[in-house]
């Protein structure tokens, strides 16, 4: 599978960041803007992006069992193949979207957090009410902890 398969996919998965006392984890976007549940919009606009969403979601999969499947040689030794069947199972585990409701925009890219879950054990990581986004500091005062660009989605509490 070439690469153009996978535009987007790279921010489309949120990056977790679980806090030092093991009690939630927070959702990192690489994109910036305001922050909006998907689950938020209008229905039209809601369906066009859950299905651009599961197309990225599907090419992430298909990756997954392409390496799968060219890593399901010998598993005795430890060996690139069968390191390539493990990044291919992660894949395929990482392409889980639990629900509508953990499809965010932030500006114009969706965002997917707690992937990887099935629906049930998602809904348990995310707080009843999400957080209002924090005010951004004055530039001056801003110091990102991954230091890079990223914007905070929520925290889900574990």
């Amino acid at each position: 599978m070439c690469s153009s398969h996978l535009d987007g996919a790279a921010t489309l998965l949120a990056d977790p960041q679980l806090h030092d006392d093991g009690s939630a984890i927070d959702w990192y976007a690489d994109a910036s803007g305001d922050v909006r549940a998907v689950v938020d919009l209008e229905p039209a606009r809601r369906t066009a992006i859950l299905a651009d969403v599961d197309r990225t979601l599907e090419s992430i999969r298909q990756l997954g069992v392409t390496l799968g499947s060219a890593g399901s040689g010998d598993t005795t030794s430890h060996d690139t193949s069968n390191d390539t069947g493990v990044i291919g199972r992660s894949l395929q585990l990482a392409a889980r979207r639990p629900a509508e409701s953990f499809v965010f925009l932030v500006g114009e890219q969706p965002v997917v957090v707690c992937w990887g879950y099935e629906k049930e054990a998602a809904a348990s990581l995310l707080p009843a009410v999400l957080p209002r986004p924090p005010i951004p500091a004055p530039k001056a005062a801003h110091v990102s902890v991954l230091d890079r660009k990223s914007t905070r989605l929520n925290s889900s509490h574990g």
